[in-house]
Order: structure tokens, then C-alpha cells, then sequence
């Protein structure tokens, strides 16, 4: 019987032993076909390189910038010497503080993985390749990938050459990069652009909590061309948009939300924005700074809303430099409940500047600038909201404020005429008004010079390649025609004169005169003399 125990004792064995090892997998190096591999649950298959993507958490480094560094070091090299292929970052929290050096024509997918800066100076990330041994305009970039940091001066992401050479060398590129679905926040600058940094892109994401979110220098070279950004965020930052030196940034959708100073500042602004958000507490949203640069905004759609309840801001933009040009199309204007804004645009801009605003609406009366210290120029105005048709104090009496445009006011239309300083418009060339919907139209020369000079009004037209003028209107009242006039009746100062077939009959006005088409001498002009026609002998 013992026998017979310790026999089936060994068989249970056996029976055991031969399952666990018919669910083990076998991969095979080289299979003649398909095979299917299949992990126990909650285990981790890791491998250092699948398809020459690299898993830089197994190769060596102090930290995870550090083994990111080493991976792309791994990377087989282009045809110009540099690394390039892909760096797989598994999802995870990484602490780190060993700056990440990434070449142009390296891509990294972080999978969602949080990377956690934790130096207060220098960059997280820099993106830069030498010109010697790279292609510029080579492919590269960073998706969902999370970059936090802890402030100070430090910088989530740095593009191209540092013109200090402390951070990159100065003639590193970082050209046609790609970001996608990238969180970057809690730096003092969320991304720096600096030499030789220009058509990058940012789709989607955010910019988030940082003091600067983007920031355009000056001192660069060889940067600013094409920046664009699709449907992404920049907000609860000190400031969006910096730009000091002019680069040219796109936004295309997307929002720029409550940052304390501005959504865009600096002293050299050169923003294009096609139906973007933005919105903050308080105004002004837009806030061009610089005395010498030309400042250039063109915001087509989207809306500027300056949304807490209560308190009074200046304007919704001010722009400053020389020759700034403004151009907006079809925004929105908002603000919170009881929140006055005093005008659209603060214009403190130099030189002659140039402003176009069309179809804008909002809930709010603001008129459409104050502050105009230069010559402005103002065309295009189509200004949909009912409360905007007040333009008294819109322009103080400084600078040289010219109607490139019909406008239409209620305030300047049958008979009411405007200031000759603070009412818009008080100085410049021809301004058409008619905005009281009752079809009558009144016109301005504007221009503050002495009666007798020059004419008010000239008519010119192009007969056979030449110029004549054919009418023109002295200041005076004056009409000079250098033409025929043909009219069924004309009236002066009450009396008519007027025409007709035979001998005129009926009553008259004294002073009228009537010319016989068919008549003979003594029968041809008759005169109105106490309400009766005589003839002229």
C-alpha cells in the first residue's frame, strides 16, 4: 500500500509539471511562420531596441535625461553623421536635472510619460544640431510627452543656437520641428527660441503655468521665420506670447487664456491669429510695448474677451513701436458683467501707422481708438455693433487721423457735424457718413485748412490714357464744370428754370426762368415777374 501512495503521489506530480510546462511560450528565433507570444497578466516585456526604436530606460545614465541622451547616441547615424531614429519613453514618472540634447532628425514619443526638471536654471530639453554635420531642414520632434518644472530661470524647451553658447552652441539649428499633444509647465520660460530656429510647428497640447510661455528674444540670428501653432493652449502664465525682436508666430484656432500681463506682449509683436481665444481678466489682451520696432496684429475671427465681473481697463489692444499696422476682421469683442473697456485699440504707436477694422461685434461700447500719437491711417470699417456707432472722443486731437473708407455713424450723419478736434473723425481726407438707417447720407472733408485753399472735392476721369478733371467743389460752395450740364429743371435759391414745347402758362415763381424749345426771337425766354410769365423783349 505505501508502494501503491508513493506511486500516485509521483503521477500527481508529473501531471502538474506537464501543464505548467505546456502553457509556457517558446519564442522561436527563427520561425518558419506566424507565432503568437502571449505575457502573463500584469507582467512587462522590455526590450532595448524594437525596430531601431529605443527604450532609454535600459541604457545608462544617473537620470532619465541622462539615458535619453545615451539612447540617441545609439541611434545609426544619417548620411550627414548625426543620430536619428526614434526614442520610446515607457509611460512614468521620471525626476530628472541632466539637460536632454535632442538633434533635429530625432523623434521622441513619450507615451503620456511625465518628465519632472528639477533644476531651477538651464533647459529640460534642447533642441539643436550643428549645421556642419546635419541636414537643417531635417524632420524631428516630440509627442505626448509631459515636461514639468519647478521655476526659477529654467526653461522647458530650448530650439536651436544659444547666442550665449551656454546652453547650445551658438550655431546649432533647430528648423521643421514637430510637437504634438506636448504638456509643457512650471518653468520660468515654458519654450525659448533662440539662433537659427525657425518653420516649427506645435499641433494640439498645452503651455501651461510657466512665468513666460513662449518667448522670442532679441539677439538672435537667422530666427522668426514661421511659427505655427494648431489648436493648442497657452494660458495661467505670467504672460503668453513674448516677443521682443519680431519673430513671426501663426495661431491657428486654439486659446490664450489667463495670463496675468498680456496674451501677447513685447516690444516687437508680429502675431497672425485665425479664430483664436483670448481671453483674461483684465485688459489690455494684447499688449504691444516697443517705441521703436514696427508692431504688426492681424487677427481675423475669434474674440477678445476680457472677463471679470466688474472694474475698467484702457483698451483691448495697445500698440506702440513705428508704422505698426493693426488689421481686424470679424472678432468678437466681450467683456464680464459691469467691466468697462475704454477703447478697442490703444494706439501708441509712432510714424504713420495704418488700422483696419471690419465686422466687429461684441456686447461692448467701446470707441474704436484713443491714444493715436502718430499718423493713422483707418480703412475698412465695418463696425457691426449697434453701440459702436458713437465715435465722440474716439481720436484725441494729435497725429493725423485719414478715412481710408466709408464709415457710417449715427453721431456724424443728417446735419450733425464733427468736432474740429476729439470727435472722429476731426481731421483728414474724404469721409462718407450714413449710419442712421434712414437713407440720407452726409460727407465730409474733414482736413482743417484755411477756405481758400485748394479744393474740397476734385473729380478726375481717365479718357484715353490721360487724366482730366472735370468737376471740382471749392470750399466756398464753389462748382466748376468742365462739361455740359443736363437737367430736367434747376433750381436756384428757390427759382427754376426750366424748358418745354410752345409758351409757358400757369403760375410761376417770381425770379424763374423758362426756355421755349420751339420759339422765335421775343417768344423763346420768358421771366417770372409777380407770379406771371413775360416774355424777354
Amino acid at each position: 500500500m505505501p508502494m501503491v501512495r508513493l506511486l500516485k503521489t509521483l503521477i500527481a506530480v508529473f501531471i502538474a509539471v506537464s501543464s505548467v510546462v505546456s502553457q509556457a511560450q517558446f519564442v522561436a528565433l527563427q520561425p518558419s511562420g506566424s507565432q503568437t507570444v502571449r505575457q502573463p497578466t500584469a507582467t512587462t516585456l522590455m526590450v532595448n531596441s524594437l525596430n531601431s526604436s529605443l527604450n532609454p530606460i535600459l541604457f545608462p545614465g544617473s537620470d532619465i535625461g541622462a539615458q535619453i541622451n545615451s539612447a540617441i547616441s545609439a541611434l545609426p547615424q544619417s548620411a550627414f553623421g548625426e543620430p536619428c531614429g526614434t526614442i520610446v519613453v515607457p509611460a512614468g514618472y521620471y525626476a530628472f536635472s541632466t539637460s536632454i540634447v535632442k538633434p533635429q532628425c530625432v523623434f521622441i514619443e513619450g507615451n503620456g510619460a511625465n518628465l519632472h526638471f528639477t533644476a531651477t536654471s538651464g533647459a529640460a530639453l534642447v533642441v539643436a544640431s550643428p549645421y556642419s554635420n546635419s541636414d537643417p531642414y531635417s524632420s524631428g520632434g516630440v509627442s505626448h510627452l509631459s515636461l514639468s518644472g519647478v521655476g526659477g530661470s529654467s526653461i522647458g524647451v530650448y530650439m536651436g543656437g544659444d547666442p550665449a553658447g551656454s546652453i547650445s552652441r551658438s550655431d546649432y539649428y533647430a528648423a521643421d520641428q514637430s510637437f504634438v499633444d506636448d504638456q509643457i509647465f512650471g518653468f520660468g520660460t515654458g519654450v525659448q527660441m533662440g539662433n537659427n530656429s525657425f518653420l516649427d510647428t506645435w499641433r494640439g497640447g498645452a503651455i501651461s503655468s510657466n512665468n513666460i510661455g513662449v518667448y522670442f528674444p532679441c539677439g538672435t540670428t537667422n530666427a522668426g521665420e514661421n511659427y505655427s501653432f494648431y489648436g493648442m493652449v497657452v494660458n495661467n502664465g505670467g504672460v503668453g506670447f513674448k516677443q521682443d525682436c519680431g519673430a513671426e508666430i501663426k495661431l491657428y484656432g486654439g486659446g490664450v487664456d489667463y495670463n496675468v500681463t498680456a496674451a501677447i506682449t513685447g516690444a516687437g509683436i508680429y502675431v497672425t491669429a485665425y479664430g483664436t481665444h483670448f481671453e483674461q481678466r483684465n485688459a489690455p489682451i494684447i499688449l504691444g510695448q516697443g517705441v521703436s520696432a514696427t508692431q504688426q496684429l492681424n487677427l481675423f475671427g475669434g474674440v477678445l474677451y476680457a472677463s471679470a465681473p466688474g472694474g475698467d481697463d484702457p483698451s483691448f489692444i495697445t500698440i506702440g513701436g513705428v508704422s505698426s499696422n493693426v488689421r481686424l476682421d470679424a472678432v468678437d469683442l466681450a467683456a464680464g458683467p459691469g467691466h468697462g473697456v475704454s477703447s478697442i485699440v490703444n494706439w501708441q504707436a509712432g510714424g504713420q501707422g495704418h488700422l483696419s477694422a471690419s465686422a466687429i461685434t461684441g456686447a461692448t461700447s467701446p470707441p474704436l481708438v484713443i491714444g493715436a500719437t502718430g499718423n493713422v491711417s483707418v480703412s475698412a470699417m465695418d463696425l457691426n455693433t449697434a453701440s459702436l456707432s458713437n465715435y465722440s472722443g474716439a481720436f484725441i486731437p494729435s497725429g493725423l487721423i485719414q478715412g481710408g473708407s466709408y464709415i457710417g455713424s449715427a453721431n456724424n450723419s443728417n446735419g450733425s457735424l464733427p468736432g474740429t478736434s476729439g470727435t472722429f473723425p476731426y481731421n483728414g481726407t474724404f469721409l462718407g457718413w450714413n449710419a442712421d438707417d434712414n437713407g440720407g447720407s452726409d460727407f465730409y472733408n474733414a482736413f482743417d485748412a484755411p477756405a481758400s485753399a485748394n479744393a474740397a472735392f476734385n473729380w478726375w476721369s481717365n479718357n484715353n490714357g490721360a487724366w482730366s478733371k472735370i468737376s471740382s467743389l471749392s470750399r466756398n460752395g464753389d462748382l466748376t464744370l468742365n462739361g455740359r450740364v443736363s437737367a430736367t429743371t434747376v433750381t436756384i435759391s428757390g427759382a427754376n428754370w426750366t424748358s418745354g414745347n410752345g409758351i409757358p402758362s400757369g403760375a410761376c415763381t417770381t425770379g424763374s426762368l423758362y426756355s421755349n424749345k420751339v420759339g422765335g426771337p421775343g417768344s423763346t425766354l420768358f421771366i417770372c415777374v409777380a407770379g406771371a410769365w413775360v416774355d424777354d423783349k
